[in-house]
């Protein structure tokens, strides 16, 4: 945690709402805390299974939450409104990725034969 906290303060690229959060983030990830539990549940264990996807899809997905701020409710980009809008929608679409992408494509290899995971035959591999 100190390390963490000396590269923010001596980099300084983090904003004020990174400094405040990152002791109580950094001790979650190492399970200290109250709730450090909460980690483990469900919804938590599912998000972290369509980290992935998230990561990928949340900038193509951003324009979607723009277009769906303009068309329904019109908050400014700055509020938490706008922030939430688009996180819901890229969640959204990560989950949706997860689950009929990724998933289907897991289950397919590992019932795949050794080479074609690996994307080279038995007779390729052996010359």
């Amino acid at each position: 945690m100190v390390s963490g906290a000396v590269i923010v303060g001596v980099l300084g690229w983090a904003g004020s709402w990174e400094r405040v959060l990152l002791v109580p983030f950094v001790g979650l990830v190492m399970g200290l805390g109250a709730r450090a539990g909460a980690m483990g549940s469900r919804p938590m264990v599912r998000l972290g299974e369509a980290s992935y996807s998230l990561y990928l899809l949340h900038l193509p997905l951003w324009p979607w939450g723009m277009a769906l701020n303009a068309a329904t409710v019109q908050w400014p980009m700055d509020s938490w409104g706008f922030v939430v809008l688009c996180f819901g929608v890229s969640l959204g679409g990560a989950w949706a990725a997860y689950h009929y992408v990724e998933e289907p494509y897991r289950r397919a290899l590992r019932g795949a034969p050794r080479g074609v995971r690996s994307g080279t035959t038995g007779a390729e591999g052996a010359g």
